[in-house]
């Protein structure tokens, strides 16, 4: 028995080391996610900072308000996200007042100033969800968002580190549920854990100033509490003990509200000790006055906020100044059921952020193993009915838990159009249990390997998605005072109060399908003494080739985007703006492009560029290649012409008294210099019929810029006559008019180093 006990006890000491491991990697995943999310991004964080501001200044809780504006158009939700004195924002008071004590040393003095609504809204369109890092940003973010120079930005470090710690509260809860139920299968409470350090959103949530994360740890806290008191059958005291724990949990958000019955019928079975006639009264009251410890407790800690509002506001919960404002869904259907889902794993910022399906794998792959094996354990020979009845009684808690916060959420989703899954996260331990213990139900040999390979997998995502997605789409595009080292810089070109001064972008391998990415370097020239969407530049890129009139991708947004727009520039400032265009697979390529920008005014004028005077301004050329096809009706040729060029095939066809040639030139080597094509049409005597001389491809793309491998087309007219017969092709190079050798497939050189085409007869 000593020797039992012993490897119990070093199986436990494994077990406390993994939980130790797990935290470690969810400390390092929150503050990831905290660094690479800006001031006010994570959701709702600018709403409980103004609430915090205000309690630290004016010692008193903010008024309830209910606003007579509803979030119907853009201008509307800008103005609602804005700054606010006192604040818009209505809650229980315990976390906002607890941080306003907390943060009481850093003034936020810059609040009102940072707190900018994106200029997405003013324009009557939201921020959209996406995978695209473009306008993502519900708040502009001026420069000097650090720790250094902004009390609020050192305010809300402080709080997300709080929330940090407050998300470790809620793993070691999930961890202790499950060793509480399952004390001789400890690896469901480590898998418990491993569920919520994985899951990318729960860390986000996590590192953000909000009352969700202390609600959510005061919830774990009383629903282990209630299972700890169910299998110890403690006394009444000890209940109300933990009345306490679940009345903080009612002042600081009304989801808390739904441990109250948890609590009481926790209460209930934990005197029920089996079917006893003589016992059945004594039972029933002892659990009776347990619950009502418990229960009053929490009512005397708690209530007194759903009293007073209750009395004044006739709005117990306080959640009028919320539903308002919002517009509702018209029904909770599957695609808010979806939306659910997908922001319970990984839909960052305001749920905007959005990663590819891969990310969303572990979600998937998880949920399908632990229903399954669910279903299974509940069937009329599963292994539920082998669980002790304190195990059972627990889980009927679970479920009773998290269908208590479904139905409250679903309430709150449809009447705010938010179903966002965070707010299912007060019982995230509980459905991290469940499906540890659905997923120990598998004991096939592959179950490990399989669990270690998702985990694996899990983290690898939830390390990769604050770098790959959340930063790109916050990356503040301020510069400082100087261009980057990477970029190329121009003289200087102004347009009104900003000037051109560099750009960077790489453009060696542009290819169809592909995207052009250029960073664009402005300078501010004078700061702006206006601020808002009226008064900030737009930028118009074109992707276009030779013909200017011709463009094959666009892009036009406000100068600097929606992060930091030219409205609020100081004098000095250096800016990027970032232009990302699609290069569509019809785009006549090979070829060579330009990115013609334009600066559009206040009153949609376009500005002037300084010197030259023109409204637009060209950067290029770039190389675009593509897959340019042969077709098999064309006749090959196989001509050499210099060391670098063949004439493989061409195709003939006649329209409108025309004959038209198509010219299939292939590239196998260099040419120094531009060569021009000539054509000439002769006749059966060798009379000259008919000419065209032109830069292949028409121009689009000369011959100095061909690589090895590129196929160019290119396309001659001359007039179709009954004379003609022969068609007599060769180059030559523009400058100097020397035509180039051709030789022929056998390698002789040609007479007049032209090649002959023959005419159908």
């Amino acid at each position: 028995m000593i020797h039992s006990g012993t490897d119990e006890e070093h199986r436990l000491d494994g077990i406390r080391v993994w939980l130790c491991v797990l935290l470690s990697l969810y400390l390092a995943l929150a503050c990831s996610y905290a660094v690479a999310t800006p001031l006010f991004e994570s959701p709702d964080e600018s709403s409980h900072l103004q609430v915090i501001d205000y309690i630290r200044r004016e010692h008193r809780w903010p008024p309830y308000q209910v606003p007579e504006v509803r979030a119907t158009t853009g201008p509307s939700m800008a103005w609602l996200i804005s700054y606010h004195d006192p604040p818009l924002y209505y809650a229980p008071p315990l976390y906002h007042t607890f941080a306003a004590w907390l943060t009481a040393w850093t003034p936020m003095a810059d609040l009102e100033d940072r707190l900018i609504p994106s200029l997405s809204w003013q324009q009557g369109y939201a921020p959209v969800r996406s995978a695209d890092p473009w306008n993502k940003n519900v708040f502009v973010h001026l420069p000097g968002e650090t720790i250094a120079e902004s009390g609020t930005v050192r305010a809300a470090a402080l709080l997300r580190g709080v929330s940090i710690l407050l998300g470790g509260v809620v793993i070691v809860c999930a961890y202790g549920i499950g060793i509480t139920v399952w004390p001789s299968r400890p690896w469901v409470g480590l898998g418990a854990a491993a569920c919520l350090v994985l899951n990318p959103q729960f860390v986000a949530s996590h590192s953000g100033v909000s009352n969700d994360p202390l609600t959510n740890a005061l919830f774990s806290l009383s629903l282990l509490g209630v299972l700890r008191l169910i299998s110890s059958h403690s006394s009444w005291l000890r209940w109300a003990g933990l009345g306490i724990v679940a009345g903080l949990g009612l002042l600081t958000k009304q989801s808390a509200l739904m441990i109250v019955p948890i609590g009481g019928l926790g209460a209930l079975l934990s005197a029920l000790e089996g079917h006893h006639p003589d016992r059945d009264g004594a039972q029933l009251l002892r659990g009776t006055g347990r619950a009502a410890a418990f229960g009053v407790v929490a009512i005397l800690v708690g209530g007194g906020w759903y009293l007073t509002n209750s009395l004044f506001h006739g709005d117990p919960l306080g959640t009028r100044p919320h539903f308002d404002i919002q517009v509702p869904l018209p029904s909770f259907g599957i695609g808010a059921a979806w939306s659910t889902l997908q922001s319970s794993w990984a839909a960052f910022g305001w749920a905007l952020i959005t990663p590819p399906w891969w990310a969303y794998v572990p979600l998937i792959v998880t949920l399908a193993l632990a229903v399954t094996a669910v279903v299974g354990a509940f069937l009329p020979h599963g292994s539920f009915r082998t669980e002790t009845v304190i195990a059972k009684r627990a889980m009927g808690l679970l479920v009773m838990a998290f269908a208590l916060n479904l139905v409250a959420f679903v309430r709150w989703a449809t009447a705010t159009g938010a179903p966002y899954g965070r707010l299912l996260f007060p019982t995230a331990g509980s459905v991290a249990v469940l499906v540890s213990w659905g997923l120990s139900q598998w004991r096939c040999a592959w179950a490990r390997g399989a669990y270690v390979g998702l985990a694996v997998y899990a983290g690898l995502v939830a390390l990769l998605l604050p770098w790959s997605h959340i930063r790109p789409a916050f990356r503040s595009p301020y510069q400082g005072a100087e261009l980057p080292a990477t970029a190329t810089s121009t003289s200087g070109t102004g347009a009104g109060d900003v000037s051109f001064v560099g750009y960077a972008l790489d453009a060696e391998s542009l290819t169809t399908g592909n995207r052009l990415t250029a960073d664009l370097y402005w300078r501010a020239e004078a700061s702006s003494d206006q601020s808002g969407s009226d008064a900030a530049l737009m930028l118009s890129a074109q992707l276009r080739g030779i013909d200017p009139t011709k463009r094959v991708a666009d892009d036009t947004r406000w100068l600097g985007g929606t992060l930091y727009p030219s409205a609020y520039w100081r004098q000095g400032d250096v800016v990027a703006h970032r232009v990302t265009l699609q290069i569509p697979e019809w785009a006549p390529v090979p070829g060579l492009m330009w990115l013609d920008l334009k600066v559009i005014g206040e009153d949609g004028a376009l500005l002037i560029y300084e010197p030259g005077g023109q409204d637009t301004l060209s950067l290029g050329p770039w190389r675009v290649r593509g897959a340019v096809e042969i077709p098999d009706t064309a006749i090959r040729v196989d001509a050499r012409l210099g060391a670098g060029i063949e004439l493989a095939a061409y195709d003939l066809a006649t329209e409108n008294d025309h004959l038209l040639i198509d010219l299939y030139w292939r590239a196998v080597g260099v040419t120094e210099g531009d060569a021009t094509v000539f054509l000439h049409l002769l006749s059966a005597t060798g009379d000259l019929v008919a000419q065209d001389d032109g830069l292949p491809a028409e121009g689009a793309y000369p011959t100095s810029w061909w690589l090895e491998g590129d196929v160019v087309r290119g396309r001659h007219v001359v007039s179709a006559t009954g004379e003609g017969a022969l068609v007599r092709v060769g180059m030559y190079i523009s400058e100097t008019g020397m035509r180039i050798p051709a030789f022929g497939p056998d390698g002789e050189r040609l007479e007049g180093d032209a090649v002959s085409l023959y005419l159908p007869r």
